[in-house]
């Protein structure tokens, strides 16, 4: 009866044994909402496109017993707000339901005065029963747009890779492009050549598309037509995941350029080599000349039409890294889909070594593990490594990743020399390559020449070296493939380096003068012998670290570690014995180096972030030793060469306080440096050279709140031509102005530079910089914030620098 609902009285009769079974619910409802999370999305690029839209939201007591009384709570918005309505029959949504009762309310989105991008909002279901959040997404988006750039009509002669080049714009402040999709297609635009012989997505901006020549294997010309292709390309935004119009070329046709031909034996010639091979019991296929040296290579094919072609690895990107000597652009057709296939390649010689598969989409070399050396043969008198390729077309060793009877395959093979009797004059120094760029870099060759001159003469030497040739390539090709960890291993192979470098220049007595020189300043510590001391550990660290260079450090910006009110200007001071103090800053630069090229100006890096650490100890009252890491963290450039991050060149230096008398005369000091090179070349953010120098710190105490300091140096590098100047030789200069607030609150102005290329001779040559920033001392650390901009024109200065560190004292 109502009002006794929960009693459940029930009626029975007792006129024989009766079994009786109470079941208890729990007088609880439970709140149910579907859906939970929702999105909408506005084209504005449509005309037609609404202002609003809206969809439904079911809201249930799924409870076995209780009433449900509900409300929409207050609606939280992460991006604007009041561009989410919510509505019923009823003016405020809200209301009661009984066990298994529902109803729906609507949620309307209204883009009006928004402007494009994505929005973010949780609308909160409350009730007695706890609470649901909806979760609403709202994008507001104009579709990009994608260009065919290259090629577009035209005959492509290929060398290495053809190269697709696309453009994609978005019209929205603050959207990006997220995917791009690309497909190839054989015959003439727009009907020939169904299905595609290629297609690919690409993650993120990326705007180039390298393909194997071995791609476009004339299918069309055996077929009775041309050798032609089309190809078309659209692109994929972030904010309402808007794509594209497909973007079309026209009809281009492919051939090779000169170095197809210059590879090819007359028949006569190529006859002769398989039927050599053929008396010694071999099935081949083909015999070519190797693209560097004219070798003769010899190739088969189990089943398929095989067609191979050899590349210069010099010509591609990384292939020093792993010391590929030969490389292949390798195709087979004629298969059913999905077959495998066995590719037999013989190299001139007797090697071990990995082979590796590239893949010029996204430039990167990977061990390829379906690769056996079988052994050598022996064909007419030559001896031939032969190396068995297993691929499968669509899977191992296919570049299209589709099982369409057709495997392509671009790969080569980095032999180790004679690793069965550990012999040197070539490879095997994988994870220095990498770590540098190039077997022939000249920290490669120094220990390349370490390795033959001490390793390879003894037992222990050659079991290391076995050791390590087995293991390394693995490593090394993780470590080609990502900048941090190129840069990280510089920096781990330096004390090695240098090491080799006194091992094999035999500078081992300089190095002992230049530790008795050091003894001898820390030791003394006497004025009238600090010149002849200085002298001595310069001529020491040149004899030590002078290599050739070819690239440029341009970071204006190099904090002085170790200071207590300036960021780049060195003074007098020092910071005691036994003590350590560490700064970390980060700066952000607009624009700090432009140029000319093509006669049009061009931003060689554009919005750098950046940031330096520096660690400084006191071995004595008057003397400080201190180390600066300089970390690339992101910048922009007009030119794909640039890369966007990496480490700089780490920088050692020594302060010696020669004079502390601030507030009657001067405090001087002399700070020696050596810039060790261990930056991205590519980010120009490296010397490409050990760079040594000298400064010298003077300042004054005006007053009781009023420091003034300059300071004057001298640094030397190995002579570099950067677009019109000539930097070997720089003169440095910096001045500073302290103002102590009070006892926490400092605010200090620097003007700091260098020039190069004679002094003070044309203004890009000379660049400056005028810094202000503010300080202020916390019991253990200071926190300091400032700006900065350009005053003369030269490399290196920026529009405007932001930046912002911490001095801890330890």
């Amino acid at each position: 009866p109502e009002g006794q609902e929960n009693n459940n009285p029930v009626a029975i009769t007792m006129d024989d044994d009766k079994t009786i079974t109470a079941v208890f619910v729990r007088n609880a409802p439970e709140l149910s909402v579907n859906p939970t999370d929702i999105e909408f999305s506005f084209n504005i690029g449509n005309p037609g496109e609404p202002f609003q839209k809206d969809t439904q939201i079911t809201i249930e007591n799924t409870g076995a017993a209780g009433v449900l009384t509900w409300n929409v709570g207050e609606i939280n918005y992460q991006e604007g707000t009041g561009w989410i309505t919510t509505f019923m029959a009823a003016p405020t949504p809200s209301g009661q339901l009984n066990p298994g009762e529902q109803t729906t309310i609507g949620i309307q989105v209204d883009r009006t005065d928004l402007a494009a991008g994505i929005y973010h909002a949780t609308v909160p279901i409350e009730s007695n029963a706890g609470t649901e959040n909806i979760d609403v997404t709202m994008s507001i988006d104009t579709p990009p747009t994608a260009a065919v750039i290259y090629p577009i009509d035209e005959e492509v002669k290929v060398e290495t890779f053809l190269t697709f080049k696309a453009q994609f714009t978005d019209p929205d402040e603050g959207d990006e492009i997220v995917e791009s999709t690309w497909e190839i297609y054989p015959g003439t635009f727009p009907t020939g050549g169904t299905p595609y012989i290629f297609k690919k997505i690409l993650t993120g901006n990326k705007d180039t598309l390298r393909i194997p020549w071995s791609l476009f294997n004339h299918i069309i010309e055996r077929q009775g037509g041309g050798n032609e292709y089309w190809w078309r390309v659209k692109c994929k935004d972030k904010f309402g995941g808007l794509e594209s119009e497909w973007a079309n070329s026209d009809t281009f046709t492919v051939s090779t350029d000169d170095t197809m031909a210059n590879q090819q034996f007359d028949q006569a010639t190529e006859n002769l080599i398989k039927n050599n091979f053929a008396n010694a019991g071999i099935a081949v296929d083909t015999a070519f000349k190797d693209a560097v040296n004219s070798e003769t290579i010899v190739a088969g094919v189990d089943t398929g039409s095989l067609q191979i072609r050899s590349m210069d690895p010099a010509e591609i990107e990384g292939s020093e890294a792993f010391n590929i000597e030969y490389l292949f652009d390798i195709r087979v057709d004629g298969l059913t889909a999905g077959e495998t296939v066995v590719v037999s390649i013989f190299i001139p010689g007797n090697y071990t070594g990995n082979w590796y598969k590239y893949n010029p989409v996204d430039n990167t070399w990977t061990i390829y593990p379906n690769a056996e050396i079988v052994g050598t043969v022996t064909v007419d008198a030559q001896t031939y490594t032969r190396i068995d390729l297993t691929l499968t077309d669509g899977g191992d060793g296919d570049f299209d990743g589709e099982a369409n009877g057709v495997i392509v395959d671009p790969s080569g093979f980095g032999p180790i020399t004679g690793v069965s009797s550990v012999s040197g004059g070539g490879g095997g120094c994988f994870i220095a390559t990498a770590a540098y760029g190039s077997y022939q870099e000249k920290h490669v060759w120094i220990l390349r020449q370490f390795r033959d001159k001490y390793l390879l003469t003894n037992k222990p030497g050659k079991a290391f070296v076995r050791w390590y040739y087995k293991h390394s390539p693995k490593y090394a090709s993780i470590i080609a493939q990502h900048p941090v960890l190129r840069g990280i291993t510089r920096i781990l192979l330096t004390p090695l380096y240098v090491s080799a470098y006194i091992v094999v220049k035999n500078l081992a007595l300089p190095l002992l003068l230049f530790l008795l020189a050091f003894g001898g300043l820390v030791a003394l510590r006497r004025k009238v012998k600090t010149g002849k001391i200085f002298l001595l550990i310069f001529a020491s660290l040149f004899l030590l670290f002078s290599t050739s260079s070819f690239a440029a450090d341009t970071n204006l910006f190099k904090i002085a570690p170790g200071e207590k009110y300036t960021v780049v200007s060195p003074s007098s001071e020092t910071i005691g014995k036994g003590k350590l103090k560490v700064d970390f800053f980060y700066s952000y630069a607009d624009n700090p180096v432009e140029g000319k090229i093509g006669g049009a100006n061009k931003d060689l890096i554009s919005e750098q972030s950046l940031i330096q650490i520096g660690a400084t100890y006191g071995l004595t009252d008057k003397f400080d030793v201190s180390l600066t890491v300089p970390y690339l963290i992101d910048q922009s450039s007009d030119l794909t060469t640039v890369d966007d991050n990496g480490f700089g060149d780490v920088y050692l230096s020594g302060k010696y306080q020669i004079l502390n008398k601030k507030n009657s005369f001067l405090g001087v000091a002399i700070i020696p440096f050596i810039g060790i090179d261990t930056g991205e070349e590519n980010a120009l953010m490296s010397a490409d050279s050990t760079v040594f120098g000298v400064k010298f710190a003077f300042d004054k105490n005006l007053s009781d709140n009023l420091i003034f300091a300059f300071n004057l140096g001298y640094s030397h590098q190995d002579e570099e031509q950067f677009a019109q100047i000539d930097i070997e030789n720089a003169f440095l200069f910096g001045t500073s102005l302290t103002y102590l607030v009070n006892k926490n609150l400092y605010i200090t102005g620097e003007i700091y530079g260098r020039s190069d290329d004679g002094f003070f001779d044309y203004e890009e040559a000379y660049p400056v910089e005028g810094a202000i920033s503010i300080g202020y001392q916390f019991k253990n650390f200071d926190f300091i914030f400032g700006g900065a901009t350009s005053i003369t024109d030269g490399y290196g200065t920026s529009n405007y620098r932001i930046f912002t560190g911490l001095k801890a004292s330890l």
